[in-house]
């Protein structure tokens, strides 16, 4: 079931919060990308995937303080903090206290608890999708990378596509409107595509999706999105909180009871309105989802592994256009 996935995140978190925690094999115990990963995650949570881990450190670590001898450079250095004043900082925003007061008894302190999912699907909300299948595409534009302490998924890397003037050079060249009818209605698209980098990041390349021998002239950061099978959700409303939801029903509700299973070798991507009008409230978009035929369970294990090996190895190049 995939609630109990999640219950094994959770527990995986829990078991390492001494260690660094990879976001690529949290996100391969779930079969998805590390940007879907944020994504459910902050939904489910309520708070960024990096704030939830920097919460349970700090609650772990009053514990320690007022549990043993250990001194405040031992602990700030057992939660992965890179010097005993970075922890006292954050330690300080946690509790409103420092930690060598929190060893006092009496205080009154902070518990930030451990997340556990239960999951009810009533089945009662339609899910709008279409099944396309596409041959090799590329989408070029602008790529940039969004930190794993970002909590906005790429909204720096979007504000770099238009402020740079990327956005407008691919409209006046004609890339915007190559899929023009075939996406959103009759309206321009532009696409974003989201892949694991390095190793808690995630590269955003944002631009316009086109064939091979329709590449757009001006040097544009370019990737291969390979033919695959693609799910299509149409989704309304492209606020941070309405596309982590979008995510989780997705993911938790559609695939999770359909025939169908992630490729783990093939980004997602996002489809927008070129000429959007900024009410991003009401803004109709779609996820393209690649799928593939769900295998039986004696492969999950390898599938996952897979995952972690190969989601990241969409690699980004810069294509040099004539």
């Amino acid at each position: 079931m995939y609630i109990d996935r999640i219950n094994s995140v959770i527990d995986y978190i829990e078991s390492h919060l001494t260690d660094e925690i990879s976001y690529r094999e949290l996100a391969a115990m779930l079969a998805m990308s590390v940007y879907e990963l944020r994504r459910i995650f902050a939904f489910m949570v309520g708070a960024p995937l990096s704030d939830y881990i920097r919460q349970r450190r700090l609650t772990s670590a009053v514990f320690d303080l007022q549990s043993s001898d250990e001194t405040i450079t031992s602990i700030a250095e057992k939660y992965r903090y890179d010097s005993p004043s970075s922890f006292s900082r954050a330690f300080r925003e946690m509790q409103g206290i420092s930690p060598s007061e929190a060893r006092q008894g009496g205080v009154k302190l902070v518990s930030y608890p451990r997340a556990t999912f239960t999951l009810t699907l009533s089945g009662a909300q339609n899910i709008d999708f279409r099944l396309v299948r596409r041959g090799e595409m590329r989408l070029c534009g602008h790529t940039g990378i969004s930190s794993s302490g970002s909590d906005t998924c790429c909204e720096e890397v979007w504000e770099h596509y238009y402020d740079s003037g990327c956005h407008d050079k691919l409209d006046e060249s004609g890339a915007l409107a190559e899929y023009d009818g075939d996406e959103l209605g009759g309206v321009k698209s532009e696409f974003a595509a989201y892949t694991n980098y390095e190793d808690c990041s995630v590269s955003c390349t944002l631009g316009a999706l086109v064939t091979p021998d329709k590449l757009p002239n001006g040097g544009y950061d370019c990737i291969v999105i390979p033919a695959a099978l693609w799910g299509v959700f149409e989704i309304v409303g492209a606020e941070s909180r309405q596309i982590n939801d979008a995510y989780f029903k997705t993911v938790a509700g559609w695939l999770e009871s359909s025939v169908y299973e992630r490729d783990p070798d093939i980004c997602n991507l996002e489809a927008f309105p070129a000429d959007a009008d900024g009410d991003t409230d009401s803004l109709r978009w779609q996820i393209y989802y690649p799928l593939r035929k769900k295998r039986d369970n004696k492969a999950e294990g390898d599938t996952l592994k897979h995952i972690i090996k190969n989601n990241s190895e969409i690699t980004h190049r810069k294509q040099e256009t004539k």
